[in-house]
């Protein structure tokens, strides 16, 4: 399965789950960026620790804020 089908999947648990509107939403936006990062074709089964490295790597020469990187990567 994509890893954007995946996202779609979790949010969805959540919601069912009783997560606040909120808390979906921070996920929402942080797995959608994670999977604009990986190119929006990739199954979640061929993701390695690597790219989640890289991706980190990519939010910090972003020069993102530490908490927000922190963020992303928990999302994951």
């Amino acid at each position: 399965m994509l890893l954007k089908d995946e996202i779609k999947e979790f949010l969805l648990e959540l919601d069912i789950r009783g997560a606040s509107k909120e808390s979906i939403r921070g996920y929402s936006i942080c797995l959608k960026i994670f999977n604009e990062y990986m190119c929006d074709s990739t199954k979640l089964d061929n993701i390695k620790a690597i790219q989640i490295k890289a991706f980190a790597k990519f939010n910090k020469d972003k020069r993102l804020k530490i908490k927000t990187q922190n963020i992303y990567i928990s999302a994951i």
